[in-house]
């Protein structure tokens, strides 16, 4: 969230001073299998109580950020800047390739396919996956929505079988992003966007 903060704050000072943000492209990255790697050892050690967690607290924490990245992109003082060009920090992850022998060697690759997302694949993984990867988009629009819907029940609402900004009386109700402000556009139709499968 701080990346974020920061580099929405650059761009705002930036504006502010009437020079173009149209042309700033930027990446927050994060290292995904090391966490795993720093992880797996001590839930190791906890037995069967660890056993359900192994393998899973990277993809999880790089899902969390990505969480983050997308609610980031609803906020009106985002909008605010995208209105003047402004192109969004997407996520980068980092260090995918697979440590440990027992997984499959796209298991980081595939597990974070997600639109908006950069990935800095190492060659040897970059070479199973172009052999034998699955292209298919694992961090879906659905459950996109659905985890913002959860957590930000004041500012979405479901409706006409999607999630979307709640507008009342031409105001966004958004106590729970800390901010106020007027509503002045839409969530993105995520339902429209298809996954895409490598032929």
């Amino acid at each position: 969230r701080e990346v974020i903060e920061a580099f929405r704050e650059g761009l705002q000072r930036r504006a502010a001073a009437s020079l173009p943000i149209d042309r700033i492209h930027s990446v927050a990255s994060f290292f995904v299998s090391r966490i795993d790697g720093r992880t797996d050892p001590d839930l190791a050690k906890a037995g069967e109580r660890g056993k359900p967690l192994l393998h899973q607290m990277a993809i999880a924490n790089a899902r969390h950020a990505y969480q983050v990245f997308g609610e980031s992109l609803m906020t009106p003082r985002w909008q605010e800047l995208a209105a003047k060009g402004a192109k969004a920090q997407r996520p980068l992850w980092a260090s995918t390739s697979t440590k440990d022998p027992s997984l499959p060697d796209t298991y980081y690759v595939e597990a974070l396919i997600a639109p908006d997302t950069v990935n800095t694949v190492p060659p040897e993984t970059f070479k199973a996956f172009a052999d034998h990867g699955n292209a298919a988009v694992r961090i879906t629009p659905e459950t996109e929505q659905a985890a913002f819907l959860e957590k930000h029940p004041d500012l979405y609402e479901r409706s006409q079988g999607a999630v979307r900004l709640k507008i009342t009386n031409g105001l966004l109700q958004i106590g729970s992003l800390g901010c106020t402000g007027f509503a002045s556009g839409a969530m993105p139709q995520w339902q429209s966007m298809k996954t895409m499968e490598m032929k």
